[in-house]
């Protein structure tokens, strides 16, 4: 998140101080769609959710942690949830509208992981792919 400080002026003769910084939060795209967004931490990944893929803006990955922002670029609902060593079924928030996205941030270890649309059965018409941690 954004953080901007505003300050007042003294402004005039009259001996007043100046007004103190106030900082000021400056949401995000993802906020200001209507979900709350967080700093990345780690590598941010990309996930676009659309009906019924999932793209993801990463192909390659090694272990350590990962920001995986949910992107719904699609007409329904969806969100993510990933499975794997050390990941036990973790989701972003959602599901997510249209134009929403939400950030998950995992640790990834060697080893297979799925990334899949939990919502209905998205899953089942290919909302899935696995990736590979070495």
């Amino acid at each position: 998140m954004l953080t901007l400080t505003l300050a007042g002026c003294g402004g005039g003769s009259n001996g007043a101080a100046a007004a103190p910084t106030v900082p000021v939060a400056v949401p995000t795209t993802a906020a200001a769609a209507g979900t709350a967004a967080a700093e990345p931490a780690g590598k941010q990944v990309t996930v676009t959710m659309s009906e019924f893929a999932l793209t993801l803006s990463e192909q390659t990955f090694t272990p350590g942690t990962y920001t995986f922002v949910a992107d719904n670029t699609g007409q329904y609902p969806h969100t993510i949830t990933i499975n794997g060593p050390g990941v036990q079924n973790q989701s972003a928030s959602g599901p997510l509208k249209s134009g929403q996205s939400a950030s998950l941030t995992v640790t990834l270890q060697p080893g297979s992981y799925e990334i899949w649309c939990p919502v209905g059965d998205h899953k089942a018409k290919g909302m899935t792919t696995t990736i590979t941690v070495a």
